[in-house]
């Protein structure tokens, strides 16, 4: 589509199928890319026959975004543009619909080069982090969302701003690494108290204009999939880098009483060595006894202080950090 009656306004539509294993529902997307701005538009469609009811919707869509009229669609020979309801719009709004010759994908290489880098853009942001092949269509969405707000090489141009007239920086400043490690803030109706939990974690999965945010999947949640403007990014962790161990003050105390629950009478007791006496001398010599190491004991009764001093500064702090956070509260 274009800005002005001088141009021919021209679309070039794709269907390809995703062979990632996983969704239950996806398995196709369609890509519809304007030739004037080359804005590219990407919905998930459950099978190629929901593909002419989206594209008829978002070239109204796209009319009143762009205040033009579509001159022309280009595509591939696909039975989903085939039907005699597709036949009988292309009469009415009167465009004309460029079809490519079977087994000649070259003749729509527009949409096919499209479709080429959103597929390579899904499965690198798929790997980089280890996300799951079943969140595919979120990945493929993020890709063409990147596409749109990459200025062009020729033209050193934005295909947002041309496409929708409005300028892309409050977007390019959500950017983030796709499946990247979030803590998503929970709004204060969901917490549990003053001591409860107020993020639970999860992985940035996507954008929406529409939402003014980010799609999260929080797997260990009840809602896996939810928006939120308020999270704390980790981009440089994914999912499988969130500890899940425990923390470090739990640690030192279950130390601790391991080492109060050992037996003092193994460690702590120096064995006794006698010597046998001569009963045929007259002065029978006296039973000597090894003197008892201290050291042993020296060393553990420190050992024991220190961890006792460490937890005794780790309950403090704990109790200045509590006081704070009342007195803000």
């Amino acid at each position: 589509m274009c800005k002005n009656d001088e141009q021919q306004n021209r679309m070039s539509t794709g269907t390809p199928r995703v062979d990632l294993q996983g969704h239950p529902n996806y398995h196709h997307a369609l890509v519809v890319v304007d030739d004037t701005s080359s804005y590219v538009y990407v919905k998930l469609v459950l099978s190629k026959a929901e593909a002419f009811p989206t594209l008829k919707a978002w070239i109204k869509t796209a009319e009143i975004t762009m205040d033009c009229t579509l001159k022309c669609i280009c595509s591939d020979n696909g039975t989903e543009w085939s039907s005699f309801t597709a036949g009988e719009w292309k009469w009415v709004a009167g465009f004309k619909w460029q079809k490519t010759t079977p087994h000649v994908s070259i003749q729509n290489r527009r949409a096919e080069c499209t479709i080429r880098s959103l597929q390579e853009k899904m499965c690198a942001m798929l790997i980089q982090r280890s996300v799951p092949r079943g969140l595919w269509p979120y990945a493929i969405m993020a890709a063409g969302h990147l596409l749109n707000l990459t200025p062009s090489v020729n033209a050193n141009r934005i295909p947002y701003e041309d496409f929708h007239h409005t300028l892309a920086h409050g977007l390019a400043k959500q950017l983030c690494v796709f499946g990247c490690l979030v803590w998503v803030h929970l709004p204060k109706k969901y917490h549990a108290g003053k001591y409860g939990v107020r993020a639970i974690p999860g992985i940035m999965v996507g954008y929406n204009n529409e939402h003014k945010g980010w799609k999260f999947y929080t797997p260990d949640h009840m809602l896996s999939i939810q928006w939120s403007n308020s999270a704390t990014f980790h981009e440089a962790k994914g999912w499988h880098d969130w500890p899940k161990v425990q923390s470090l003050l739990q640690i030192r105390f279950e130390s601790l009483e391991a080492e109060g629950a050992r037996p003092e009478a193994d460690n702590l007791e120096p064995e006794l060595e006698t010597e046998e006496l001569d009963t045929q001398d007259s002065f029978p010599s006296t039973p000597t006894v090894q003197p008892i190491d201290a050291t042993k004991d020296n060393q553990l009764e420190i050992a024991v202080e220190d961890m006792i001093g460490e937890a005794n500064t780790a309950i403090l702090n704990l109790a200045l950090m509590l006081k704070e956070a009342l007195a803000s509260d």
